[in-house]
């Protein structure tokens, strides 16, 4: 049984017209009808009744057509999907965050996600300069982060998912670290370690920090790790969001008074949004609903 017999049947059974089969693949009449002859003989039943110059389907030929086209469509459906996968031709979502909340959930998500997309690929890019760079030029699909950090040129849409509670970094034994909250007043004086793409695209915070922080220095680091590493030996303090918090013997956190309210959520590049987008979108905001539910 070849499939070029069960697509010219499908096709025969549609039309009951072996000429417009024909034509519609390429073939002679003649040929149409051998290869329906063939598939008769291998199934051992007949499929059509030949009355004269027309055709009509068997009741058999009718339950089998029936069954057999999505069988079909399913074929067809898995053997694209692993063509493209063979292929490497399979779509990329572009994902940009900050901080390790998306570790927790990125799992939930995907397990999720991957029963109606498998084949879909995805490429990360987290905590550091380059992201912003990308993000600037427009090469990211999406962005987790706060709204305030989200704000970069040519993205859009911003869709909250929960909202942010700030902290202040300290070395764990500053006498700061035995406060219940700081503000930014505190911080007047000290050296603020800060990641290099916040203090590119945090405009309130800075905003904080210029009429608050008059005499602190500011010190640009390119990851967390290195500023968590600062910190720990003494060389400064940060505020960071929820988010962003990475348990350490060696440094306190503080919970920040500040005089605005920020929300964790996602931005969409400008542009058409592709269906696989839009279902991961859906799917994050349904796996961190449970999630929120969950304190």
């Amino acid at each position: 049984m070849q499939l070029k017999q069960l697509e010219v049947f499908i096709d025969a059974a549609e039309n009951l017209n072996f000429t417009a089969v024909a034509q519609k693949n390429y073939i002679s009449q003649p040929a149409v009808t051998k290869q329906i002859k063939a598939l008769e003989e291998e199934l051992g039943f007949e499929l059509f009744i030949r009355k004269h110059k027309k055709i009509e389907l068997t009741e058999a030929g009718r339950l089998y057509c029936q069954l057999l086209k999505p069988l079909m469509r399913d074929f067809k459906l898995i053997t694209g999907q692993a063509r493209d996968l063979a292929t490497r031709k399979s779509p990329t979502i572009r994902i940009g965050y900050t901080g390790t909340i998306f570790n927790t959930f990125l799992s939930d998500i995907l397990r999720i996600f991957y029963q109606k997309y498998p084949m879909v690929q995805f490429s990360y890019y987290n905590n550091s300069v380059s992201m912003i760079e990308y993000m600037q030029e427009d090469d990211l699909d999406l962005i987790f982060g706060d709204d305030n950090l989200l704000s970069a040129k040519g993205y859009r849409d911003f869709i909250p998912l929960r909202p942010i509670q700030y902290y202040f970094i300290v070395p764990f034994k500053d006498v700061l670290a035995d406060k219940k909250c700081l503000s930014f007043q505190d911080m007047d004086g000290k050296t603020i370690i800060s990641p290099a793409f916040y203090k590119s695209l945090n405009n309130r915070m800075s905003h904080c920090f210029n009429n608050d922080c008059t005499h602190s220095d500011i010190h640009l680091v390119n990851s967390l790790d290195e500023l968590f590493i600062k910190i720990s030996l003494g060389e400064g303090f940060a505020i960071l969001p929820d988010y962003c918090l990475k348990e350490s013997t060696h440094i306190s956190t503080v919970p920040a008074v500040l005089p605005f309210k920020s929300t964790f959520g996602i931005s969409i590049k400008n542009g058409n949004v592709s269906e696989q987008i839009q279902y991961f979108i859906s799917v994050a905001q349904k796996v961190i609903s449970e999630i929120n539910n969950l304190y």
